[in-house]
């Protein structure tokens, strides 16, 4: 027997199409979920997604169909084979996906905690996969378009925080005593609508440290910090980081 003849003695052709069109919706699923115009440079992008969705839409085939050599055609297990229990793949498929989105969250220099609604994300392309690989192609893509409708919602009309764009700003001067008035007054011009896990680290010399996260409509440009500088000649170098 050629391992055509073998192959084909437990899946029919269409069975095999069926399986290569649903790795391809799980591709474009991926695609559609990673997908954001807004963004040019990201850790984590649209390649990452479609590889994802793609790979759980895969295990869940094999959980489901790559036991079939292991039974008879009446479903009954062939006498030496210790059965196989096709949910453990799935499963983890959940548990590996952790691992990849425990690397994608971290904390920044700020105090912010970075990365939970892109491991968010992951989780729920995962489960989209696993979901399409299981032959659930409409409850799958359902939730595909209900989550991209929120997402545009969500950038439309946004909530809390997320109304402001967050930035880490730390400043290095040679007089911290006089430099703290001076910064408060700026922040005001600035508009800045709240200012969050600031730190202030005083020297013996008397130059200090200033860090906080600015909380504004639109982010502080690199000109305005720039500008501040030139006018307070006590302000030694400064970084800025954007962390929303």
């Amino acid at each position: 027997m050629t391992m055509v003849q073998y192959m084909n003695s437990f899946f029919a052709m269409p069975q095999y199409v069926d399986f290569i069109i649903r790795l391809v919706m799980a591709c474009v699923a991926g695609f559609i979920l990673g997908y954001n115009p807004k963004v040019n440079i990201k850790g984590v992008g649209a390649r990452t997604y479609i590889m994802t969705c793609c790979a759980a839409a895969l295990i869940m085939i094999i959980s489901k169909y790559g036991f079939a050599d292991l039974t008879s055609s009446s479903g009954q297990a062939y006498s030496g084979t210790r059965g196989a229990d096709a949910a453990r793949v799935a499963a983890q498929a959940v548990s590996g996906i952790s691992f990849l989105c425990a690397g994608i969250i971290f904390k920044s220099e700020g105090g912010t905690v970075k990365g939970l609604t892109t491991a968010a994300g992951m989780w729920l392309t995962v489960a989209v996969g696993l979901g399409i690989g299981a032959g659930m192609v409409v409850v799958s893509f359902a939730t595909v378009v209900v989550s991209t409708l929120m997402r545009i919602i969500y950038g439309i009309l946004p909530v809390g925080t997320d109304n402001y764009a967050v930035q880490h700003v730390v400043f290095n001067v040679s007089d911290g005593k006089t430099f703290h008035a001076l910064l408060e007054k700026q922040i005001e011009e600035w508009k800045i609508k709240r200012v969050g896990n600031m730190k202030e680290t005083l020297n013996s010399d008397g130059s200090a440290v200033f860090e906080m996260n600015l909380f504004r409509k639109t982010r502080l440009t690199f000109d305005e910090l720039n500008l501040f500088a030139e006018k307070n000649k006590t302000i030694t170098s400064f970084r800025l980081e954007v962390l929303n």
